[in-house]
């Protein structure tokens, strides 16, 4: 799906394969893989289930690793997607970013902020209270659930497998792909259906063909 943000035509032939994983997730659903009732359950609680023990694998992100901690201790691990032939894909963001206003007024106080949020000294405040830095993530001291968040991102961040957030990819990504996936695993489009979906949007954000 990363694809998105390629700059690839999703409607050409060489990527049919592509609906592949939208198959598959049809698949799970028809095979019973979900959780009863899924399109209707909220995120937070979907990962309460879990952590009550409904469930054996959650996807989710690493922001909710401190939620997870409290609620199982060290009953819960983290791990990245399963490679295939090799090549594993990773979908997250390197953090947001930062600028400073030509008509702050505080210009220098706001450069300060900027330094200090990407500082040494801010990724270990960051890890010290359960969140994932996204730089020095492999010198933290870390144990447990902790632990397997940043080696996974530390794998993920250092190599190809990394791949920018599909709402990255239009203006109106994140409701188009959210909806449509719903709607795909509803069975209410099928995997042509829904690519076709997606590359509207893309071509859309680029004013057209």
């Amino acid at each position: 799906m990363a694809i998105l943000d390629s700059g690839v035509d999703l409607d050409h032939p060489s990527l049919a394969r592509t609906s592949d994983g939208q198959r598959k997730i049809v698949d799970w659903v028809d095979k019973g893989y979900l959780t009863t009732g899924f399109a209707g359950l909220k995120g937070d609680d979907s990962w309460a289930k879990f952590a009550a023990g409904e469930g054996v694998f959650h996807l989710d992100g690493t922001w909710i690793t401190p939620d997870l901690k409290q609620a199982m201790g060290d009953n819960v691990g983290f791990t990245l997607p399963p490679e295939k032939d090799g090549q594993a894909t990773v979908t997250g963001g390197t953090g947001l970013p930062w600028a400073i206003s030509a008509k702050s007024k505080n210009p220098d106080a706001a450069a300060a902020y900027v330094n200090f949020i990407t500082s040494p000294d801010a990724m270990k405040v960051l890890a010290d209270n359960g969140n994932l830095p996204v730089i020095d993530a492999a010198k933290q001291t870390a144990a447990g659930l902790q632990k397997d968040v940043f080696d996974s991102w530390q794998r993920a961040s250092t190599s190809p497998a990394l791949v920018p957030y599909l709402d990255y990819a239009t203006p109106n990504a994140y409701e188009v792909v959210s909806g449509s996936v719903e709607q795909l695993m509803a069975k209410q489009l099928d995997a042509s259906a829904f690519l076709g979906k997606l590359q509207a949007d893309l071509d859309a954000s680029r004013g057209g063909h």
